[in-house]
């Protein structure tokens, strides 16, 4: 009959949107998910970034550190070398003082 057909129709045409109403469903939340996915790599890559830099920048700063530190040493070695021969064992001012304490040793006799 008629109201038959009309019923089975409508279960047809109401299984097909559902069907197409799920897949459109399912698109939009593909679509999302690779959104999602899309926003973490790029925040992910970012941080990464950001992070490397920050790494590089310190390693850089510890270099010049330790580069500057090394001349400061270099500087204070050869300054305290110098400083030492010169004023501390200068040989020419022993020689005069013994030579001094010689001549005072020999009146004293």
């Amino acid at each position: 009959s008629v109201d038959e057909d009309r019923k089975i129709e409508y279960k047809a045409a109401v299984k097909i949107q559902s069907w197409f109403r799920g897949c459109r469903v399912r698109a939009y939340l593909r679509y999302l998910n690779k959104m999602v996915i899309f926003i973490q790599k790029w925040w992910r890559g970012y941080q990464s970034r950001r992070y490397f830099r920050k790494m590089v920048k310190t390693a850089y700063f510890i270099m010049k550190m330790n580069f500057y530190n090394e001349m400061a040493v270099r500087i204070q070695k050869r300054w305290r070398g110098y400083y030492v021969r010169k004023y501390i064992h200068n040989y020419y001012a022993l020689k005069k003082y013994l030579e001094a304490i010689s001549v005072n040793n020999e009146i004293v006799r």
